[in-house]
Order: structure tokens, then C-alpha cells, then sequence
């Protein structure tokens, strides 16, 4: 009878609510069942692994380990240490559906796409404008894990606070996410002057909101760095958690660095002193890099030091390169950041390791997107270019669910699979021996509010996981992304412009060969329900890009995409096969539904 019950309670709270009324009930029902209904469901996967994500904002896959051709590899003795382990597979050409945090990572953690979330800005709750889908920590909550969030892993929308859904709770997290105390001062004045750029503090005594910004942790406000209180917290937590080894867990760990300012303690910067630092290849603006397809980094450009500069120099909105004395600072301190949480990611592997649970515990590391380094002259990301959508993507394998047929398990290994980043929900859940939704069925007209409250849009490379390249039975061949433009030329906006503004649209196809990139008319609106509608003209063609990649010979790929090869006579033949490709979509690249 007993039984009965609890199989009534927990079809009730899996249930999938719809409206603001339902969802508040929720909340209600979650308090009030989650004593009946966990017992019994953690039981019946205590024997399941659990899983550690650590999520790094703005992190480019300059690191060892990764094919990083002409740049050199920032210092990372952690992520050295992760690639070493034998279970560990390094996933060298992942890509994100849309380079910047709240989109990116609302795709990762639902497994749907910018066009159906419908989240191209920081402006909507996909709940509310698109449809009420679940995420896989959601799924992994209802299959009986206890699921936790520390710092940023999904991007601290508005539109989810005001609907008193902070990080998507209750629905993904057993408990409320945990956010860094010190993350409210992100935006003080704080920063040293910069020497060379801005008065000594002898001459004037003013700190800056630059976006170069060593400092020394006890003396800002709150005495403290946001990494260092969220690598903390989680270190209590994993500790705490290994205390209920009947209950499997998902720790989702996202530390906010190296996104911009790059404020960080000031020793690291000894791991990468000035004179070691490369200049940006290919830093020129290419000549027939299209208007639209250009990232103006305005971002960047508000901060202190960068307009001085700017100013000095006589630079111009929006083209214009900075001075090479100042991009090769800029490029040391967001190495020396990649170097600082680094440290904070080898904190909480340590953590882990001493909890004892390391043995039965998935680790997966990735990006929210890359970040541009003065290439094309472009700083930040807000692109289709491979610089601001490939990331880095490791996952380390328990012993438990290690096969590797062809492969030699006493070693790490290197995947060339094309992986994209709505693949990793569908492959963690598959891991977990958590049943994978099936793929969302195509829509029509310009909204997706009648898709299924639970499916993807991407697919399980478990196998790659298990098996390696060789026979792992992975045949995607497209990874796709997207970019939206308020208008053909660089605007003030153009690094984000909100939904209502936007004009144009870039949808982009990487194949292991090429990127072939069309911008074409676009139209979004919210409606006064909120719900956001959206459709790409493709008869309305703006601008074209194509660029050829051949990792055989360094000498014919272009690594950074500055040499458009769209208008050339002999890729005419090409560019139509392309734009068909492009027009059939990501539908027309699925790889086989495959888990193990």
C-alpha cells in the first residue's frame, strides 16, 4: 500500500505543470513530497555514478591537450592533471549553438537550440517565452539524484528572478543555487591604474573599472574573489555529500572567470610574464570579412583603461586595432586568469578525490563559449567564427563505466569527434543510466510553444565516451550556430542586441573542412503574453562567408578564419551545395539514437 503511494506522488511531482499557477504549486508539492518520495527512488540508484560539471565562462580551448594551432598553451597544472587520468577523453572540436553566456548555456542545459528556447539575448525566461521544457538536471532530480548548483551555471537571467525562479528552482536543483557573496562587487571600482595608460596613484589616487585588474583578494570588498568563495562552498559540499552515499548527486560548479574584468590575484600573473606573450595572429580586419559578421566588442571598450586608449590612440567606432603593447596585456591577464580558476578547479578535484566518491563519479569540464584574442580584430565573442564558438570539453570516466574496446585504458584519449554543445545533456544522462528523451519533432510557423515538454535537440555521444572514435559509431559531421545583428553594419548593440532589435541573423555550419556562414533577414517579437515569436527569411540573404579548413597542412587552413572565400568563381558550385545544407538544418545531420 505503502508502495501505491509512492508511486502516485512521485507521477505527481514529475508531472509537467504549465502556467504561473502550476508552477507555484509545484513549489508547494516539492516541499511536501520530497521526504516521501526520495527514499525509495535513491535507493533503486545508489549504484548509479554521480557527476561533476565545472563550467568556466568565456574559456577558448588555449590549453593542453587541445589542437590550438600558432597560439601557445596557457598554464593549467589542474586540467593537466584531469587530462592524465586514464578515464579522461578530451573532446577537441565542440562548439556552441550561439557564443555568448545566457543563450549558451540555456541550450546546454535544456538540449534545445537558440530558435526554439527563442533566448537570443539576456531578455526572456524560455518558461515563459518558448515553452515550459525541462533540463537534465531536472531529469536527473526526478530519476532520484540530488542535484546542486554553485556559482554561475546558468546565466542570472532577470526575467527568472522576477518569476521567482532563480536558476531554474525548484525545477533543476534540489536546493536553491549558491551564488559567491563577493559576485555583487563585480562591477566596482576597484582596479589599480594601469601603467603607461593612466595616472600613477601618486598623481591621482582613483581606482578604475578597468578590465586589466590583478589585485589582492583580503583587501576588496568582502575581503574575497567570487572563485574563491564558489571553489569553497563547493569543497564543503562534496565533503558533506559523502556523508549520503545512498543518494546520487550532480554538482554543477561554475566559476566566473575568464570572463571580463580580468580581476584576479595578482600572483598569477608571474606564470605569464609580458615578455612571453605572442602578439594576435591574423589581427588584421580581414577585407572581405562581411559588416554584419563583425564583432565590435563594446563591451570591451566600456571599460576604463580600454576607452584611454581608445581615446589616445584616435581609434574609431567600430573599427580600428589597439596598440600591440596593450592587446599583449590584455592576452597575459586573461591568461593568468585562466591559470587563477585553474587553481579553484584543482581545489575542488581534490575535494572530490578526498571524499571518496572519485571512483563513482562522472567529471565533465567545458566552456560557455571561446573568447577572442585580437584575431580579426575582435575582442570578446558575440561571433560565428571558430574563436567565440569552439570550447573546451573534457569528461573523465569512472572506472566503472569504462570500456574502451579499441582503445587503451590505461591512457587519456583525444576524440576528433564534432561534437555540439546540446550533446552533453543527452550524453550525462545516458552515462547515468537515466532514460535520453527522444528528439524534438520539428515545429512550423515562427513560434515552439507546442514541442514536447521533454526532448532534445541534441544526441548521446556515450559511446565515443566508451569506445573512442574508432568504433564509437559517431557520424555527426555539422556542428551549428547562430548570431544575431540589429542591422548590416556595427552598432552599438551589435554585441547583443535584444530580441525586438534584432534584423539580421547568422546561422553557421562547421564541418571538419570548412564554415560556411549566410546572414539572412530575420524578425523577432514578443507578444503581450510574452511569448516570443521569431523566423529567419531566408529569400533575404545579406552577406556570405566561407572559410577553408585543412588541420593536414597549416599552410591551407585558416585556423582563424580571416580569408572569405564565399565570392570566389571557383567555389561557386560549393557555396550553392552549402546553402542548401545550411537551409535543411541540423535535422538533416542526426547521428543515430546510440547509448550503452
Amino acid at each position: 500500500r505503502t508502495s501505491c503511494w509512492v508511486t502516485v506522488l512521485w507521477t505527481m511531482l514529475t508531472e509537467r505543470h504549465r502556467g504561473q499557477l502550476e508552477r507555484k504549486m509545484l513549489v508547494t508539492l516539492t516541499a511536501g513530497l520530497i521526504v516521501v518520495a526520495t527514499a525509495p527512488f535513491t535507493r533503486a540508484v545508489a549504484a548509479h555514478p554521480n557527476v561533476l560539471v565545472v563550467i568556466f565562462d568565456d574559456l577558448r580551448p588555449a590549453v593542453t591537450g587541445f589542437s590550438n594551432p600558432g597560439t601557445q598553451s596557457i598554464v593549467t597544472p589542474s586540467l593537466n592533471r584531469l587530462l592524465a587520468d586514464p578515464g579522461t577523453t578530451v573532446m577537441d572540436r565542440t562548439f556552441v549553438q550561439q557564443a555568448v553566456c545566457g543563450p549558451s548555456r540555456v541550450s546546454f542545459l535544456t538540449g534545445r537550440r537558440p530558435d526554439s528556447t527563442k533566448l537570443y539575448d539576456f531578455g526572456s525566461y524560455w518558461r515563459d517565452a518558448a515553452g515550459n521544457w525541462s533540463t537534465w538536471p531536472q531529469l536527473l532530480r526526478q530519476a532520484g539524484y540530488a542535484t546542486h548548483s554553485i556559482g554561475k551555471v546558468f546565466h542570472p537571467l532577470a526575467s527568472m528572478k522576477k518569476g521567482g525562479h532563480v536558476d531554474d528552482f525548484p525545477y533543476s536543483w534540489t536546493e536553491p543555487g549558491w551564488h559567491p557573496p563577493t559576485q555583487a562587487y563585480k562591477g566596482a571600482a576597484v582596479c589599480d591604474p594601469v601603467a603607461g595608460v593612466q595616472p600613477p596613484r601618486s598623481v591621482l589616487n582613483k581606482s578604475y573599472t578597468n578590465i586589466l585588474c590583478p589585485v589582492i583578494p583580503t583587501a576588496m570588498p568582502g575581503g574575497s574573489l567570487p572563485d574563491l568563495q564558489s571553489a569553497d562552498y563547493a569543497v564543503e559540499l562534496l565533503g558533506n555529500l559523502s556523508r549520503q552515499a545512498a543518494t546520487p548527486w550532480l554538482v554543477a560548479v561554475g566559476f566566473h572567470k575568464p570572463h571580463i574584468p580580468f580581476k584576479f590575484p595578482a600572483e598569477y600573473l608571474k606564470a605569464h610574464p609580458i615578455d612571453s606573450i605572442e602578439t594576435p595572429p591574423d589581427s588584421a580586419l580581414p577585407d572581405l570579412l562581411p559588416h554584419v559578421a563583425y564583432d565590435p566588442w563594446t563591451d570591451v571598450q566600456s571599460r576604463d583603461d580600454v576607452s584611454t586608449v581608445i581615446a589616445a590612440n584616435n581609434i574609431s567606432f567600430p573599427f580600428g586595432p589597439l596598440p600591440m603593447s596593450f592587446a599583449k596585456k590584455l592576452r597575459q591577464h586573461y591568461y593568468a586568469s585562466v591559470t587563477y580558476v585553474d587553481a579553484q578547479l584543482g581545489r575542488v578535484l581534490d575535494a572530490l578525490q578526498t571524499s571518496g566518491a572519485a571512483d563513482n563519479t562522472i567529471v565533465a569540464l567545458w566552456g560557455d563559449h571561446g573568447w577572442q584574442l585580437g584575431e580579426r580584430d575582435e575582442w570578446a565573442k558575440y561571433s560565428t567564427c571558430d574563436t567565440a564558438t569552439r570550447i573546451p570539453l573534457v569528461l573523465r570516466m569512472p572506472p566503472s563505466l569504462r570500456g574502451r574496446s579499441s582503445v587503451s585504458a590505461a591512457a587519456p584519449i583525444t576524440s576528433s569527434a564534432l561534437i555540439e554543445i546540446v550533446d552533453i545533456g543527452p550524453t550525462l544522462l545516458d552515462l547515468c543510466g537515466v532514460p535520453v528523451p527522444a528528439v524534438c519533432p520539428p515545429t512550423t510557423g515562427n513560434t515552439t510553444a507546442g514541442q514536447p515538454d521533454t526532448c532534445f535537440e541534441g544526441t548521446s555521444f556515450a559511446d565515443v565516451l566508451r569506445r573512442g572514435d574508432d568504433d564509437g559509431g559517431w557520424t555527426k559531421n555539422v556542428a551549428w550556430s547562430q548570431y544575431p545583428r540589429p542591422s548590416n553594419e556595427p552598432e552599438q548593440d551589435s554585441d547583443l542586441p535584444s530580441c525586438i532589435n534584432i534584423t539580421v541573423m547568422g546561422y553557421s555550419m562547421r564541418r571538419s573542412d570548412l564554415r560556411f556562414t549566410e546572414w539572412v533577414g530575420f524578425r523577432c517579437r514578443v507578444t503581450p503574453s510574452g511569448l516570443i515569436q521569431s523566423q529567419a527569411d531566408w529569400r533575404d540573404v545579406h552577406a556570405t562567408e566561407l572559410y577553408l579548413h585543412n588541420h593536414s597542412s597549416a599552410a591551407t587552413d585558416d585556423v582563424y578564419e580571416s580569408s572569405n572565400v564565399a565570392d570566389e568563381p571557383e567555389n561557386a558550385a560549393l557555396v550553392a551545395q552549402l546553402r542548401l545544407q545550411l537551409r535543411a538544418g541540423w535535422r538533416s545531420d542526426l547521428p543515430p539514437r546510440k547509448s550503452f
